[in-house]
């Protein structure tokens, strides 16, 4: 499950840069927006299942619209019961998911020219990476960091040689959760803002998790605030057939 990305912001540049630049085809770009279209419906029904939750944290309202495995699961990976206020959290989390699919359904038209989410990068630090709230820029914006000749658009998603080797072998799709996960990042607020979607928790290894880069807890511990604010739980949640749901009772480390 883990990817390997970064993301830009005022902590994280890229490191280093490859010379080489025989990779660099348009079937690369292809096989990104083909994901792309493989996540719309996997994002579109994550928003779907989440909607439907929303009686289950209005008072007074009894929530018959979904099951308590699918509860269960939106707890789990955003900690909505934690909430000090739960709505909040779980709109929080379909805004973003709403964002999300408005990007990947617009990046999967076959128009021409077809809207241009996606570049090439020389980084070979990540599979792929993001700017923080590059859904928010315009194309023609260009952000402070360095890119691969000296300044890049904020406005995209870049995707590196590592990105060109693996999609090549990728006949079944896996990378979609990759897909997903940069999306998170791309479609938050921008590093200064309330909203901004970092790596705050992975769940590996099973049960717990643990806590990363940006984060205080690992994931079973996460606050609604880290979890909400967290590239995985949107991913996890729209890709429940990875197994990252909650762990039965009898499996999970005893806390301290």
């Amino acid at each position: 499950m883990e990817t390997a990305d970064f993301v830009i912001n005022s902590r994280s540049a890229i490191k280093s840069r490859s010379e080489d630049q025989s990779w660099k085809k348009p079937e690369v770009l292809d096989r990104a927006y083909a994901l792309t279209r493989m996540a719309v419906p996997r994002l579109r029904l994550a928003l779907h299942r989440m909607t439907l939750l929303r009686p289950n944290f209005i008072p007074g309202v009894i929530g018959l619209l979904s099951s308590s495995a699918e509860l269960a699961l939106a707890n789990w990976h955003f900690k909505i019961d934690k909430a000090k206020v739960p709505l909040r959290a779980l709109d929080m989390a379909c805004q973003l998911f709403q964002r999300m699919l408005l990007t990947a359904e617009i990046a999967s038209r076959e128009s021409n020219p077809r809207f241009p989410i996606f570049r090439l990068s020389d980084a070979t630090d990540a599979v792929a990476y993001a700017h923080l709230g590059g859904f928010y820029a315009s194309p023609i914006d260009v952000a402070r960091g360095r890119g691969v000749s000296g300044m890049e658009p904020e406005s995209c998603i870049y995707l590196t040689r590592l990105f060109a080797e693996q999609s090549a072998r990728d006949t079944d799709g896996k990378l979609v959760k990759l897909i997903i996960h940069e999306l998170g990042h791309y479609c938050g607020g921008k590093i200064d803002s309330l909203d901004w979607i970092g790596h705050m928790a992975s769940p590996i290894p099973k049960p717990n998790g643990s806590r990363k880069e940006d984060g205080r807890h690992n994931y079973r511990d996460m606050t609604s605030d880290e979890a909400v604010r967290n590239t995985y739980s949107y991913t996890l949640y729209a890709l429940p057939e990875l197994g990252y749901g909650p762990p039965s009772e009898t499996n999970v480390s005893r806390r301290r």
